[in-house]
């Protein structure tokens, strides 16, 4: 009889180690806002090859023009960001004809696979006084360090 309890036992463990092998996570992804330290944004953004939306992780990932695009009085000082501990969330709404175009980060999400931004959109209304000069709207933000490299989703919204 203590053969017969003994098989059992090692039957309910190897079960029991089984059933814990990792597999595909199936249930709901971690997602956490991130706190936005500073938001900056800007008219004249980055030259016309640059991503729509990018993370920065580290000062060589840093455009060499950087000081170039980022020229308003309140823009994120690439040179001042403590790369330990923070990274910077860039969004460009790309070439626009006039004037009056902004972009603004409302939120950022970390997810398990990546960062999904929620920003607002600013278009000229119309009777608006715009000069007629193609700007490049960008926005900024610093955020604590995140694993994520990757912007997996970009949300949009058109102001009101």
């Amino acid at each position: 009889m203590s053969r017969t309890l003994v098989a059992i036992s090692l039957l309910v463990a190897l079960a029991a180690i089984v059933g814990c092998e990792p597999g595909p996570r199936t249930g709901p992804s971690l997602r956490s806002d991130l706190p936005l330290l500073a938001i900056n944004s800007g008219q004249i953004g980055p030259p016309r090859d640059a991503e729509i939306a990018r993370v920065y992780k580290s000062p060589d990932q840093v455009p060499a023009n950087a000081g170039q695009w980022l020229l308003s009085a309140d823009a994120v000082d690439f040179s001042r960001v403590d790369w330990r501990r923070r990274d910077v969330v860039t969004v460009s709404l790309g070439r626009k004809p006039t004037s009056g175009y902004e972009v603004r980060i409302d939120r950022i999400v970390a997810t398990d696979w990546g960062l999904e931004v929620y920003v607002t959109e600013f278009s000229p209304r119309p009777g608006d006084v715009i000069a007629q000069v193609v700007t490049h709207p960008w926005a900024a933000a610093l955020v604590y360090k995140t694993d994520n490299t990757v912007i997996s989703k970009l949300y949009i919204t058109p102001a009101q």
